[in-house]
């Protein structure tokens, strides 16, 4: 890895936002070259994808998104990742990094709370109901009023 050890332990330990020349550390240079297709852009667009997961992920447990807690910087670098996986088709790859990813969130963070979840795992109560509309007098066939 080029910068050795020494440089993935300085970006976890970094502080302010995390860039794409601080980041492409955590992967061997070749490896970066072939899952970026040996463009920037691509590296950056699953950087930004994985920003904004990230960042939905960590407040959905209760957490403040902060670049600069050594926490946020791994699981951002592990979502970064799977997205460069993702990017080139590599899905068993992919499936890898997101656990690597959903373990350092479960972990550090909590457990992440997703729309469908029940009032009862603290996705909040109810904010509507489903009634079954009600039924036209005698003789109506089963039409309903509405």
């Amino acid at each position: 890895m080029e910068g050795g050890e020494n440089a993935q332990g300085n970006f976890f330990c970094g502080k302010g936002p995390v860039t794409l020349e601080g980041i492409r550390g955590c992967l061997p240079p070749q490896d970066y070259d072939t899952l970026t297709v040996g463009d920037d852009a691509n590296g950056e667009r699953c950087l930004l994808a994985a920003r904004l997961r990230c960042r939905a992920d960590i407040r959905s447990t209760g957490n403040e998104y902060d670049e600069d807690v050594p926490e946020v910087r791994l699981a951002l670098a592990k979502l970064w990742i799977y997205e460069l996986y993702a990017f080139v088709g590599q899905q068993d790859e992919a499936r890898s990094a997101w656990e690597d990813y959903s373990l350092v969130i479960r972990t550090g963070f909590g457990q992440i709370q997703d729309k469908g979840q029940d009032a009862a795992d603290g996705a909040g109560p109810a904010v509507a109901y489903v009634s079954r509309p009600e039924k036209k007098g005698r003789g109506s066939r089963g039409r309903y009023r509405y």
